[in-house]
């Protein structure tokens, strides 16, 4: 197995210009900072410029002038989520990926990595992982099911959603057929909106996104469905493939997505504040002030501290709004903690009793920084409250862990095999440490966890295995018949 056999890509946006899917991408920042890249239609192909890092670090009105004159633009930023973060293997596992085409420009050496593509025949954007798929050399999951779609007919998105069970919320670009088509898997496990600006039809993983553009969400994709966005946006078909039941990631609402998005009618800030609410009924210490590690975990604070009417502080600020979890190893994420974690200079902590909510541990990173910081300033009794049941279990033999899309692959280094709980809280110079209950997080989200996907907290995995049974028949014709 190739190191890029499972990658994740991260957060996608289809519009009519390169202006508004730049932005796009801009508000789904916090989906992947590894690298970010635009395909546009064009009359002769497919342009594609990719670029190493985040949205910002490529300018935008240089970006409108490579890729002018297009009537389609999707792009993605992207986040990998299995070995091989080099930064030369995460500039090659950029999206979108492609097929055909001429290399025009390569500074993938450069001080400012880039390519610049031009009259592509095939580009896919992709935000999950193609779960039980082995690619091959230096093909990422990504690439089996582009050049699967390449062999198709023009029923290929159908063909695809029928023979590749999870997971995928991908945008797919024919230059033959001059349309795009969004889609999803039959199990909807990775979420896409669509929506509509001056009329014409826009996509992208997040709603808010939709919204920082000007444009008016319209719904979600069900499961297992297709649509194809014509180059003017405003024609349009659907199409509902194949479907299970639908089962979203929950991780959705408790980390990943931004903050006043919504997935499956919930809006995210709202479900981290009735989690926050549901773990001040199983959990009170005596504490003087609840506070958190920014950012996502603010709302579950806010609704704790309100809920158990104790003092909210913002202790902690960040200089810059990375995420740590989205770096590219357990290094860089540390550094990104220790270098970026600071605490207020007007917050008085000498002999205080402080409370951090956290919405999740997965390699333990965050807290021992933080805590040494608050023992720094005098804090006299640290707890820490999750808003996530232990993720990477491993049960009855069964790892469990993530297949679908997020950087927790069954084989991680959770903290949770590594160490029983009085460890972790003496690893991390803690006082206490408390998880929700799977009852709680089930009640705050106002869903069953079998109607979502759960399976990295030790719920059964969504996938039924027999649809696994024919992939590596299928990845086999996919090499057979494919050729440059």
């Amino acid at each position: 197995m190739g190191y890029r056999e499972v990658d994740s890509k991260c957060g996608i946006f289809v519009a009519h210009s390169l202006h508004d899917v730049y932005n796009g991408l801009l508000a789904l920042q916090h989906r992947g900072e590894d690298t970010t890249g635009i395909a546009a239609l064009t009359d002769k192909g497919i342009d594609v410029l990719r670029w190493k890092g985040k949205v910002s670090d490529f300018n935008r009105e240089t970006a409108e002038r490579i890729l002018d004159g297009a009537s389609i633009y999707m792009g993605e930023v992207r986040y990998s989520t299995r070995a091989g973060k080099s930064q030369s293997d995460l500039f090659e596992g950029a999206l979108p990926r492609y097929l055909g085409g001429t290399i025009t420009a390569n500074y993938a050496d450069s001080a400012h990595p880039h390519i610049i593509v031009r009259n592509a025949n095939h580009s896919l954007v992709h935000n999950g992982n193609l779960y039980g798929v082995s690619s091959r050399g230096k093909d990422t999951d990504s690439d089996v099911l582009l050049k699967y779609l390449s062999l198709q007919d023009s029923d290929a998105v159908k063909n695809a959603i029928n023979n590749f069970p999870a997971a995928f919320a991908a945008g797919y670009i024919d230059g033959r057929v001059k349309e795009a088509v969004v889609f999803t898997d039959r199990y909807g496990i990775r979420p896409l909106w669509i929506g509509r600006k001056a009329g014409k039809l826009i996509a992208s993983s997040e709603d808010t996104a939709i919204k920082s553009i000007g444009g008016k969400p319209t719904r979600e994709l069900e499961s297992g469905e297709l649509i194809n966005i014509g180059n003017t946006g405003m024609n349009f078909d659907r199409f509902k493939v194949m479907q299970r039941n639908r089962r979203p990631c929950f991780f959705e609402w408790n980390y990943l997505g931004d903050e006043e998005s919504s997935f499956g009618g919930i809006i995210t800030r709202e479900a981290r504040g009735r989690l926050g609410f549901e773990i001040a009924q199983e959990y009170a210490p005596d504490v003087d002030m609840v506070s958190y590690v920014p950012n996502a975990p603010e709302p579950y604070a806010l609704a704790y501290a309100t809920t158990r009417g104790i003092d909210f502080e913002h202790i902690f600020y960040k200089v810059r709004k990375d995420r740590a979890f989205l770096g590219a190893d357990d290094l860089a994420r540390q550094d990104s903690i220790a270098s970026n974690l600071h605490i207020h200079d007007d917050i008085e902590l000498e002999g205080k009793r402080v409370l951090l909510l956290e919405d999740s541990i997965v390699r333990f990173n965050n807290a021992p920084d933080a805590v040494s910081k608050l023992r720094d300033k005098g804090a006299s009794w640290i707890g820490l409250a999750v808003g996530t049941p232990p993720i990477g279990p491993e049960i009855k033999e069964v790892r469990h862990g993530c297949h679908f899309g997020i950087d927790m692959p069954p084989e991680d280094n959770f903290i949770v095999r590594r160490m029983d709980g009085d460890e972790m809280i003496a690893h991390a110079g803690l006082d206490d440490l408390h998880y929700i209950s799977k009852g709680a997080l089930q009640r705050g989200l106002r869903r069953k966890l079998t109607d979502c996907c759960a399976h990295c907290i030790g719920e059964p995995n969504p996938v039924i295995e027999e649809e696994l049974l024919r992939l590596d028949g299928i990845v086999n014709k996919v090499y057979e018949d494919y050729s440059e």
